[in-house]
């Protein structure tokens, strides 16, 4: 198999193993942004795999733009057997990091008989950084539609439960205080069940912020406001602000709360917990 960073081995193990244990097609399908095929049959079966060895290998200097031509490398690429692999467009599937190409090729490295896209989540995100199957202004759009539901924004009553108020106040303050210093927002908290009020000024400036975000930030920035379900904390992650961890212990704050009253359920709490490890690492 393929030699990679044990940290990136594990990382991978755990997305590959978390896929694999989802058996819905359509439930796979949502936790990946692109080159998933939409053809049941074909996702149920998937192509039979066609190679047998994975490496990972430095691009070659774009002879096609000077500030490229004469840098050592401009990124990694992946190679099955003979084969160099391209995007679902059939773009050049370039990675930025050696970390991420390691991880990508694991992935494929870890197939069985058939490639299944939907147990390939870095490839997804790699594939939509690169393809970008929809436009930025798109992108923009339906992220910041749900701001107004935010968790950073929509926290409990202090009167009804003080203990959680508290716990929110603690961490998801700090997200706030960065989305308002960093983009010149007015945001306000709320307790309402219809969510927290957001002008349109500001739903504004967050639409131009992931407009300007490059390509493989918006892809991660998507990612992240999906499994965190929260734009603050996407902006926490993607300006590099708050760790792994901080976002993981933010996205997870009402539900771990409600954990230490009642208790851990079996199939539930302990998937729910698996899931965002896996999308946000």
């Amino acid at each position: 198999g393929l030699a990679v960073p044990e940290r990136v081995e594990q990382l991978c193990f755990e997305k590959c193993r978390w896929f694999q244990s989802i058996k819905d097609v359509e439930s796979r399908r949502c936790y990946a942004t692109h080159g998933v095929s939409d053809r049941s049959e074909e996702s149920k079966t998937g192509m039979v795999k066609f190679y047998s060895s994975v490496g990972v290998r430095e691009a070659p200097a774009d002879d096609s733009s000077g500030s490229l031509s004469t840098a050592p490398c401009r990124g990694y690429e992946i190679t099955l057997d003979r084969f160099t692999l391209k995007s679902p467009a059939k773009k050049p599937l370039v990675l930025p990091t050696k970390a991420l190409a390691h991880g990508i090729a694991a992935e494929w490295d870890w197939q069985g008989s058939r490639i299944d896209p939907n147990t390939m989540p870095l490839m997804s995100l790699a594939a939509t950084a690169i393809d970008e199957p929809q436009s930025p202004a798109v992108v923009a759009q339906n992220t910041a539609e749900f701001l107004s539901t935010d968790p950073v924004l929509c926290r409990v009553e202090e009167s009804r439960d003080p203990e959680l108020f508290k716990k929110q106040e603690d961490v998801m303050q700090p997200f706030l205080q960065l989305a308002r210093e960093r983009l010149g927002l007015m945001l306000e908290t709320s307790s309402s069940i219809f969510g927290a009020p957001v002008s349109e000024e500001d739903l504004f400036k967050v639409q131009q912020y992931i407009i300007g975000l490059s390509p493989w930030e918006r892809s991660a920035f998507a990612q992240l406001s999906s499994a965190c379900k929260s734009v603050c904390m996407a902006i926490g992650g993607v300006e590099g602000s708050f760790s792994i961890q901080d976002l993981l212990k933010a996205s997870r704050v009402e539900e771990d709360h409600q954990i230490e009253q009642w208790g851990l359920v079996e199939g539930g709490h302990d998937i729910d917990i698996a899931e965002v490890h896996v999308r946000v690492a």
